[in-house]
This record gives C-alpha cells, structure tokens and sequence, in this order.
C-alpha cells in the first residue's frame, strides 16, 4: 500500500520533529511505501528550517500565513503523489513500532472502512479518549460545558466518548479523533476532502459525518498505538483556541442540524462563558490563584466580546 502521510503544523517545532523520527523508523520497517509532507502554517519558531535540516526527505510546504487546519490539510493531500491512503498526523503524535502496519492491515481487510484510527496513548501511557458517536442534541449542551464540569458521568457525555466500551476492543465506530487517522483514498476524493470552514475543531467529525453518508465506516484498531500530547499548537493561542472551538461547534450543528441548532448553540455557548468568568470572578474575589483567574478572565472575556459581535 502506498500510503500519503500529511502533518500540518504550527509552532511544534521540537514535537514535530519528534513526529518525524517516529515516522521516519515506520518508513524503514513497514512494509508500505510511506510519502512524507509537512504543511507549516507560518510558525516562527523556525520549524521549516528544521525541517530541512533535520528531515530531507520529508516534502515541505511553506506557508506565509496561517490557513487553518483543514485547509492546509488538504492542501498537503493535493500536493501529494497519487497513494492509496492518506495518514492525517498532528505534529504532537509519535507513531508506535508498527501502528502503520495495523491500520494498513484493517484498511485492506475491511472495504467498507473509510478510515481507520489508532488508540491513542497519554505521555504517560494511559488510554486518552479518541472514540465517538456522533454529536446529538444533547451532547450541544452537556460536552464541553459548565453542565459537564457538573455533572461529569451524565448519560448524554459518556456515550458521546463510547465510554461504554472498552478501550482494548477493536469496532467500527462513528468517528475517531483525528490524531491520527489512515484515510482510503478512495473515501477522501468521494468527501473532497476536509470542509475548510473549519479553521480548527471539528474538521474531522464534519469528515466522519460526511464519509458516513456515502456508506463508509470508521474503524478503531487498538492494537495500533500513538503516544500524543494534545494541545501543541492550539495551547500557545488560547483566545484564538476558544474561539475556533465556538465557531467550529456552532458551524457543525448549523450544517447538520440546521440553522436554528446552530443559532441555539452558539448562543448557549455564550452563556457558558458568561458563566465560567463569573465563577472565577468570584473566585478571584477570595482570593483563589489571583493572577491564573484575572488571565482566565481575560480571556474569556474576549470570547465573549466574539461572540456578542457575532
């Protein structure tokens, strides 16, 4: 199988290059011809330097400005040689001795399979979430709220996680995060692709829900694994991440549920934030972790300026 990785990356350059190396053993003991691009969304902490220097045979694309997520994902798959699969791989993902061979192995043993993902693992070798049904009406309001922070274990969140099933069990699933997913070409063309609306969030759900359409399922292979640190380049922006979580989630509902959901959500998720900066305001007024609430504060603060003007 002739196999397209794609990593799109935005000021990682040290986990990138980890990234890197993890695919670069994967390359000499796989047996499936792996193509390598990067796709750097004008870091500045000179990641394509780096890559050059330190990964040759990797394929870079340069951006000058940064294009979002989706689009510069798809932009490394149509930049790409003709293959087989496409590997979607954060910058903050190292690949495990033979997690390409297992997703390859269940992509050619399952026609119907669009994608295939692996378990993903925590620095410190835990399970992390990665399986998912599709979002629902409830999950708008449970997931991801100050409801959740509340009421962690409620119904409507744990099936929205799969936390019903266990991790070690191979099954088809609604989507997978997108970490890390090994796409059938086939699949990606018939979707074209990543819906650049998306900025950042959500990009691979909208995918999932579109593949699932056109009849193709998503398969979770936990005997495939990928160590991943979550956040690495969205952490260093957190205003611009809150925002792009906001927009994305009200741009998904309004797509597949219709305008008036995503009218709701987006409005619900205001309240959410008021709520958060009232709560550590009155934190702050006791005193608790002084400077942590008035930067929390801050920034949700100018999430909420967002969405007001929205």
């Amino acid at each position: 199988m002739r196999i397209a990785a794609v990593i799109v990356g935005w000021n990682v350059r040290d986990l990138l290059e980890r990234c890197l190396a993890s695919i670069q053993l994967q390359q000499t003991s796989s047996s499936h011809h792996i193509d390598v691009w990067v796709v750097d969304n004008a870091s500045a902490d000179g990641t394509a330097a780096r890559v050059r220097q330190a990964a040759p045979w990797a394929n870079l694309i340069a951006n000058q400005q940064n294009l979002g997520f989706a689009t510069a994902c798809n932009q490394g798959v149509a930049a790409a040689a003709p293959a087989d699969a496409i590997l979607l791989l954060n910058p903050d993902a190292e690949l495990l001795p033979g997690a390409i061979d297992e997703l390859a192995r269940v992509l050619a043993d399952h026609p119907q399979a669009g994608a295939t993902g692996p378990r993903l693992l925590n620095p410190d070798g835990t399970t992390q979430s990665s399986r998912r049904r599709f979002p629902t009406v409830p999950t708008a309001f449970w997931e991801s709220t100050f409801l959740q922070q509340c009421f962690p274990s409620n119904s409507a969140v744990r099936s929205y996680y799969c936390a019903d099933v266990p991790d070690d069990e191979p099954r088809t699933v609604d989507w997978l995060v997108g970490a890390c997913l090994l796409i059938r070409r086939k699949a990606w063309d018939q979707t074209t692709g990543l819906d650049e609306g998306f900025f950042l969030y959500f990009e691979e759900t909208d995918w999932f829900k579109r593949a699932s359409a056109l009849g193709w399922t998503a398969a979770y292979v936990p005997a495939a694994m990928v160590r991943h640190q979550g956040g690495g380049s969205a952490d260093q922006a957190p205003v611009c991440r809150r925002i792009s979580f906001a927009d994305s989630k009200g741009r998904y509902y309004t797509k597949h549920f219709g305008r008036w959901m995503g009218a709701a959500v987006r409005a619900f998720q205001m309240v959410d934030v008021a709520l958060r900066i009232a709560e550590d305001a009155a934190k702050l007024a006791l005193g608790h972790k002084a400077a942590m609430r008035r930067e929390r504060i801050a920034q949700l603060g100018a999430v909420l300026k967002w969405g007001c003007r929205g």
